[in-house]
C-alpha cells in the first residue's frame, strides 16, 4: 500500500501496460496474503512467524549491504525496521482474532490517515475530500462490523497496524529519495528479523519452551510470504509505480480488500453478507474518494494557471 519515492520512466502503451499488470499482482499478492498469513497463525506463533518470514526475506537481499557505508543509510534503515515491525506485528497477532476480512479493510484506513496525519504535522488545513472519505470509511467500518462477531482485540490489533504503517509511510517519504531503495529495504527487513527473533527467543526463554523449525506444512507458505509477498511484491510495486501515474496507482491498490474477499470465500469460506458489502463498498469508496478528488483538483489548478 504504500508508496516509495521512484525514477519514472518514458510512458509507453506497452510500459504502461507492464505497470498496471505489476500492480494488479501486488494488490492479488498482498490480499491473499491475508490469508495465508491467518492459516500461519493457527500453527506458529506470532514471534515464531514473524522471525522466519523475515530472516528468509533478508537472505537473498543480503548482498546489497556492501553498498552500506553511510551511517544516515543505517538510522534511517533501523527506523523503518523498528515501523516494520510494529505494522507487521499487530497486524500479524490480530489476524489470530479477526476475520481477514474485516483486517484488509481495516488496514486499507491508512490511506485515509496518511493525509490526515500529513496535513496535521504541517498545520495545513485538511482537504474536504479527505474528510469525507473518513466519513465514508467509518461509516464502512460500522457496517462491517455488524456483519458477523463484533469488533474485537483483533480488529483493535489491525486499528494500530493502520496507524502505524501511516507513521511508516510518512517517514518513508522523507527518506526514501536519500537512499538506494534495495539496500535501504535491506536494512530495514534484517532490523526487521533481528527484533522478531529477540521476540522470539524471549518468548521461548520466559515459557521455558524449546523452540523447533517450522513445520514442513508451513514452509511453501512462509517462503510465499517472505520472497514472494515481501521482496518480490516489493520490487514489483516499484517498478509497477514507475510506469503509471499516482491517481493509477491508487485505483489499482485499492483492489488489495477485494482479492482478500475473494480468497476468505474460497480458502477459509468467510463468506460476507449484504452489510458488510455495503461496509466493503463504502469503504473502498471514501478511500479512492479521499485521494482521487484532490489529484483532480490539483490537475485543473495546474491547467488553469
Amino acid at each position: 500500500m504504500s508508496s516509495p519515492s521512484v525514477r519514472t520512466v518514458p510512458p509507453t502503451p506497452a510500459s504502461h501496460l507492464l505497470g498496471v499488470g505489476l500492480l494488479l499482482f501486488v494488490a492479488f499478492v498482498w490480499g491473499t496474503m491475508f490469508v495465508v498469513v491467518k492459516n500461519l497463525t493457527t500453527v506458529l506463533s506470532t514471534a515464531e512467524l514473524m522471525t522466519w518470514r523475515y530472516v528468509l526475506a533478508a537472505l537473498p537481499l543480503l548482498p546489497f549491504l556492501r553498498h552500506a557505508t553511510s551511517p544516515h543509510l543505517w538510522r534511517h534503515g533501523a527506523v523503518i525496521g523498528v515501523l516494520l515491525f510494529v505494522v507487521v506485528s499487530t497486524q500479524t497477532a490480530g489476524l489470530a482474532f479477526t476475520t481477514a476480512n474485516r483486517a484488509a479493510f481495516i488496514t486499507g484506513l491508512a490511506v485515509i490517515l496518511a493525509p490526515l496525519a500529513t496535513a496535521f504535522l504541517a498545520r495545513q488545513r485538511v482537504p474536504s475530500a479527505v474528510w469525507i472519505g473518513a466519513v465514508l470509511c467509518l461509516v464502512g467500518l460500522a457496517f462491517l462490523s455488524l456483519e458477523g462477531t463484533p469488533l474485537n482485540i483483533g480488529d483493535a490489533l489491525v486499528l494500530g497496524t493502520a496507524v502505524s504503517y501511516t507513521a511508516y509511510v510518512l517517514f518513508l517519504g522523507k527518506v526514501a529519495h536519500l537512499h538506494a531503495a534495495l539496500t535501504l529495504t535491506t536494512i530495514s527487513i534484517l532490523t526487521n528479523a533481528l527484533l522478531s527473533a529477540v521476540w522470539m527467543f524471549g518468548q521461548a526463554s520466559l515459557a521455558a519452551t524449546p523452540l523447533h523449525l517450522p513445520p514442513v506444512s508451513t514452509w511453501g507458505a512462509l517462503v510465499f510470504v517472505s520472497l514472494i509477498g515481501t521482496v518480490g511484491m516489493y520490487l514489483c510495486q516499484i517498478h509497477g509505480q514507475r510506469r503509471v501515474s499516482p491517481s493509477e496507482t491508487v485505483i489499482i491498490l485499492s483492489l488489495e480488500p477485494l482479492f482478500t474477499v475473494l480468497a476468505s470465500l474460497v480458502f477459509l469460506h468467510e463468506a460476507i453478507g449484504l452489510r458488510g458489502m455495503l461496509g466493503a463498498v463504502l469503504m473502498i469508496g471514501g478511500l479512492l474518494y479521499s485521494q482521487l478528488v484532490p489529484m483532480a483538483n490539483a490537475r485543473k489548478a495546474g491547467q488553469d494557471t
